[in-house]
């Protein structure tokens, strides 16, 4: 049996792990890419200021978000941006890979297709399962292309203008029994229109896709042609390591529990991820007391928002709250890592919603003895 060396293996080639190989392959590492298919599935987006320097041109959508909830719309300052998924996989393949499921045997050998490559760090970057998760974030979506020259409305629908506009809707909290909200992204291959259940245990796949054409046809966006469809399921779980190996992205835990926003976290960690591979007295950064305590509280976001499905409405009084905070006590909230940002926003919540809803929120933190 064949057996070769590397600086690093990286297992699974999401865009955790392409953002961590092709970082490592810059920095000079002598790096392999293992994954059992070659292909970027999903849709992926990130902040414009969360860019790193070192990321090559890729194709991409910008965008102003805005939201609506039941005390209208809000827009935001910051742009985002949705990438163009294969041209982020053809930029980022700057290192050897090997399309096949690979059994690591050691920390630092691994299996694939019948030969063994050994590294001084193999990173597990293979996301988690779906299946084997207690709660997810799932979405039905449909791809819409937006006409060359959009006429203009009869009405004063202010978010198909929006749509029309090129603005993205992050989030439509609008209904007053929402528990679930519709986003519409624009993106390189279109206008995204996607239904979302944000944290929860699996619901019917058909009955957010039914959501997703509601929308559609009560914004007018019936005419423009359906150019692709999208199923995401995102397990919000932390897994257990295979064979101790160091972990990186979604593995890792670097996916928020309350938003499924991950990209962007993975982004700013490669740096601080890959002074661990290559120095031994450097801190594994997702071991960190600052981002274990983030973890902990977000889980505790988390808890809340899984709690307020019980109760029709709950989510969208919620959010109504969380959406118009400052942008400057929002945004920390999002970024995982920081808790002291996360405990801040999460008091200025708490403080700003009425007693009923504060009473939901202690019942999900502090169930009584017997209570489920």
């Amino acid at each position: 049996m064949n057996s070769q060396r590397f600086d690093l293996i990286v297992l699974g080639l999401g865009p955790a792990g392409l953002l961590l190989a092709h970082r490592a392959h810059q920095r000079g590492l002598r790096v392999l890419g293992v994954d059992d298919k070659n292909q970027l599935t999903n849709t992926y987006g990130i902040f414009a200021d969360e860019l790193p320097t070192w990321l090559p041109p890729i194709k991409a959508s910008h965008s102003q978000p805005f939201v609506i909830t039941r005390r209208g719309q809000r827009r935001f300052q910051r742009r985002y941006l949705v990438f163009d998924s294969e041209d982020l996989l053809t930029k980022l393949s700057t290192f050897p890979k090997i399309t096949g499921t690979g059994t690591a045997t050691s920390p630092t050998t691994i299996t694939v297709n019948g030969t063994t490559y050994t590294a001084r760090k193999i990173v597990d970057c293979r996301g988690i399962n779906p299946a084997t998760s207690h709660y997810i974030q799932q979405a039905a979506g449909t791809f819409l292309q937006p006409p060359a020259n959009p006429q203009p409305l009869n009405d004063t629908e202010q978010t198909a203008a929006a749509l029309r506009a090129g603005e993205s809707l992050w989030m439509d909290f609008s209904s007053p029994d929402a528990d679930t909200f519709t986003y519409a992204v624009h993106t390189p291959k279109g206008l995204l229109v996607e239904h979302t259940l944000l944290a929860g245990p699996p619901m019917d796949q058909q009955q957010l896709q039914q959501e997703t054409h509601s929308f559609i046809n009560t914004h007018g966006l019936q005419n423009w042609p359906i150019v692709g469809e999208e199923t995401v399921t995102i397990a919000l779980d932390r897994p257990h390591p295979e064979h101790r190996l160091d972990c990186f992205g979604a593995r890792a835990g670097a996916i928020n529990p309350i938003t499924g926003y991950s990209v962007g976290t993975s982004a700013r960690m490669v740096d601080k991820f890959l002074d661990y591979v290559l120095c031994a007295k450097t801190k594994n950064p997702f071991t960190s007391w600052s981002w274990m305590l983030d973890e902990k509280l977000l889980n505790a976001g988390q808890k809340v928002l899984i709690h307020l499905l019980k109760t029709p409405g709950n989510t969208a009084i919620f959010f109504d709250t969380v959406l118009h905070l400052p942008e400057h006590i929002l945004w920390p909230m999002l970024t995982q890592g920081r808790p002291g940002g996360t405990l801040v926003a999460m008091a200025k919540v708490f403080l700003r919603l009425d007693r009923r809803m504060k009473a939901h929120i202690l019942a999900a933190l502090l169930p009584l003895p017997g209570r489920t």
